[in-house]
């Protein structure tokens, strides 16, 4: 009995030391540079919506708009 347990608690240690590998940082760090690429997509496809929005603009607008960008 002890004999097994021992064993399981061995394997338990050494698939916890190989599971670890290498992380790209702590999930919170990955976490933080996901919401940052989420929000310059955002930005991207808010300009893009923008830029089709166009019809009706004046081509003052419409360039000053594109200049911007």
């Amino acid at each position: 009995m002890r004999k097994r347990e021992k064993e399981k608690r061995s394997l338990r240690a050494i698939e916890k030391r190989e599971s670890k590998g290498h992380k790209k940082g702590t999930q919170n760090s990955r976490n933080r540079r996901e919401k940052e690429s989420n929000k310059e997509k955002a930005k991207r496809r808010k300009a893009e919506d923008n830029n089709k929005k166009g019809e009706g603009r004046s081509p003052l607008t419409v360039a000053m708009l594109e200049h911007r960008l």
